[in-house]
C-alpha cells in the first residue's frame, strides 16, 4: 500500500510538471508571432514610406499667357452740350404783368392837335403896273385854301398877319379883294395867316411896280 501511493503522487507530480512546461512553452510562440505580426506591420509601412517618398510632388500652376486687352473700334459717343433757357424769373414776369395791365388801365391817348395848313395863297397880279409913283393904285385879287383853320387873318407889310392884322377873313377864299397895290412903293409883302388847334402858320407874296 505504501508503495503504490508514493508511485502515485511521482505520477501526479510528473503531470504536474508536464503541464508547468507546456505552460512554458507558450508564451515564446505568442512573441514569435507577435513579432511576425509586428514585423510585417513595420514592412508594409516602410513600403508604404518609399513609396510616398517617390512620388512627385504636386506642380506648381503654369502661368498661362497672359490675355491682351484689344481697344475696342467702337467710336466714343462725344458729349452733347445742350442749352436751355433758363425761364424768365418771377420778378420780371411780375413786373411785365403789371406794366400790361397799367397799359391797359390807361385811358386812350387824345389825337395829337391839329396843325393848320395853308394848301395855296396867290395874288394877281404879281406886277403891278403902274401910271406913276406917286398916289396911284392897283387893284388885287386874293385867293388861298387851307386846311385844319379856325380862324385866318390878312395883312401887308408883315410876316405874321396875326400880330397887325389888315383884316380878319374866311378860312378859304378865290377871290379877295380888300387890298390895293400902292404905287409909290417899289415892292410890297402881302401875308396870310391862319390858326389851328396846333398853333398859327403864315404864307406871304409879293408884288412889284412896274412904272407905265
Amino acid at each position: 500500500m505504501t508503495d503504490d501511493n508514493p508511485s502515485h503522487e511521482r505520477d501526479a507530480g510528473a503531470d504536474v510538471v508536464i503541464g508547468d512546461s507546456e505552460e512554458a512553452v507558450a508564451p515564446p510562440q505568442r512573441r514569435r508571432l507577435a513579432l511576425f505580426i509586428g514585423g510585417g506591420v513595420l514592412i508594409v509601412v516602410g513600403l508604404v514610406l518609399g513609396i510616398w517618398a517617390f512620388l512627385p510632388g504636386p506642380s506648381e500652376p503654369v502661368a498661362g499667357p497672359t490675355p491682351s486687352v484689344t481697344p475696342s473700334e467702337t467710336p466714343i459717343a462725344t458729349p452733347t452740350t445742350t442749352t436751355s433757357v433758363a425761364p424768365e424769373s418771377t420778378a420780371t414776369a411780375a413786373a411785365e404783368e403789371s406794366d400790361e395791365g397799367a397799359t391797359e388801365s390807361a385811358p386812350p391817348a387824345e389825337p395829337d392837335a391839329a396843325t393848320a395848313v395853308i394848301n395855296s395863297f396867290t395874288v394877281s397880279p404879281e406886277t403891278a403896273v403902274c401910271a406913276d409913283d406917286r398916289a396911284s393904285t392897283v387893284a388885287l385879287t386874293f385867293s388861298w385854301s387851307t386846311s385844319d383853320a379856325e380862324v385866318a387873318w390878312i395883312a401887308e407889310g408883315t410876316n405874321d398877319a396875326s400880330v397887325q392884322p389888315f383884316e380878319q377873313v374866311a378860312v378859304n377864299s378865290s377871290s379877295y379883294t380888300g387890298l390895293e397895290y400902292e404905287c409909290f412903293a417899289q415892292e410890297q409883302l402881302f401875308t396870310l395867316t391862319v390858326r389851328g388847334e396846333a398853333g398859327n402858320t403864315s404864307v406871304s407874296v409879293s408884288v412889284v411896280r412896274q412904272l407905265d
